[in-house]
């Protein structure tokens, strides 16, 4: 275990020193700074699990071990439980990777091995490919049922309390897992998310950091909605518009619509507004990008693009889901929002469609407007897709694509309009103080 911890490290900071030395001889240098920054960001998640699941890899004494468990445990409260993977191997032979895992509560640490990794990534493979589009069958579907339980057992050895809030922190191919969809029962159609309100962090040490940081914000919400791509030859998005015409309903607030959500109008207006809703295609394959109406936001464009938000939600496609190559990771958008300032962001793993995404967002904010937690919120609303919807249409594909990575508490959403008059009302009243003085 050791030895593997020592090339991977080895591994990522020769990726760093490469991509800077690479990077300070061309000219051409976007793909570069985003590679460098995705590399960057994914070992010191892998330090940070490292201090947490293999502690003596740090230090060897027991009471640094338990002091350091101690810390984490003291951070959560009792409805709260974190559970860590660390995805050892760099190795390219599968026979050698290893995988730990650790489930922390108030109250308990369990510390477990995953064996057998290669059948381990034949399930999520296999996962992965059924739960990327509607269930056609009945037989399909039985099958997603019996991979799903098998890789629930596999992640989960130890049980986990009904209505506990689950921190999920992913390594490796873990990460392109919905946990949500789960089969928490052999042969049945009890998905974890039916019991836990789920969310999940690259670390704990970067999710302690950032909800520390303090945000200034004049305006609840702002929307995006380009609906057509013309320039950009992607597919028109018709269900946006309504999409976020209607949260800005719920919410209040702004929203830039066709040709009126430019990308030069996202970065120079989003960046005092608490929730930030983006409508649109994006990727986050190879060289990550968000589309607007007249361009694409690239990744690298995030570095100078400051925002003070809650919450960011990117309502496209493929926002989260990433290759994942040796030493580097998942290459996300949303890790390039949490740079930029966000406190949270919601994305999505897999090609989402766009009638169930308005739904299941329409139903998340309704929520949030109530005061609900954001893992709750968007729990309850898929958690209400489901009761709405039946046969193929409960597929985990409409529903399960949606992750919330970050902060998970509940968002306070200003009045403009109380505060409003609360000023009018003031000023009237010093001004009536100041005559009767004089």
């Amino acid at each position: 275990m050791v030895k593997n911890i020592a090339i991977k490290e080895s591994k990522f900071k020769n990726k760093i020193l490469s991509l800077e030395d690479k990077i300070s001889n061309k000219k051409n240098k976007e793909s570069l700074q985003d590679s460098l920054f995705t590399v960057k960001k994914n070992y010191e998640k892998y330090i940070d699990s490292l201090k947490i699941v293999y502690p003596q890899f740090f230090n060897s004494t027991i009471e640094n071990f338990q002091v350091s468990l101690t810390e984490v445990q003291n951070k959560i409260d009792k409805n709260t439980i974190i559970v860590s993977y660390l995805w050892g191997g760099m190795s390219n032979e599968e026979d050698e990777d290893e995988i730990y895992g650790l489930i922390i509560s108030k109250k308990e640490i369990y510390p477990f091995k995953i064996t057998n990794i290669i059948f381990l990534k034949q399930l999520i493979k296999k996962y992965q490919q059924l739960i990327s589009k509607p269930f056609e069958t009945k037989s399909e579907q039985q099958e997603f049922y019996q991979i799903s339980f098998q890789l629930f057992q596999k992640l989960f050895p130890k049980k986990v309390a009904k209505n506990k809030k689950l921190i999920i922190m992913p390594d490796g191919a873990i990460q392109n897992i919905a946990f949500d969809a789960l089969i928490t029962k052999d042969s049945t159609s009890n998905y974890l998310i039916q019991t836990n309100p789920i969310s999940y962090t690259y670390s704990m040490s970067f999710l302690d950091y950032n909800n520390q940081l303090k945000r200034i914000t004049t305006s609840n919400f702002i929307g995006f909605a380009p609906v057509n791509f013309d320039s950009l030859h992607l597919n028109t998005l018709l269900k946006t518009k309504k999409e976020v015409s209607l949260i800005k309903k719920i919410l209040k607030g702004k929203t830039y619509i066709n040709n009126a959500a430019k990308k030069s109008v996202f970065l120079n207006t989003s960046n005092q507004t608490k929730i930030i809703h983006l409508a649109t295609h994006a990727d986050a394959t190879n060289n990550p990008w968000v589309a607007f109406s007249d361009s694409k936001l690239k990744l690298h464009e995030l570095y100078t693009y400051k925002n003070n938000a809650e919450l960011v939600v990117l309502s496209g496609c493929n926002t989260s889901l990433g290759e994942i190559a040796a030493g580097e990771g998942i290459l996300s958008l949303a890790r390039g929002f949490f740079y930029s300032g966000a406190k949270a962001v919601i994305s999505s793993q897999w090609n989402v469609n766009d009638k169930a995404t308005s739904e299941i967002m329409i139903s998340f904010y309704k929520n949030i407007k109530i005061g609900v937690r954001k893992d709750i919120a968007l729990q309850k609303a898929k958690l209400q897709y489901l009761k709405n919807h039946s046969l193929s249409e409960t597929s985990p594909y409409y529903w399960a694509s949606f992750t919330l990575i970050g902060n998970s508490n509940k968002i306070n959403l200003s009045n403009s309009y109380n505060f409003l008059y609360f000023t009018i009302i003031l000023t009237i009243f010093g001004v009536l103080i100041y005559k009767i003085k004089k």
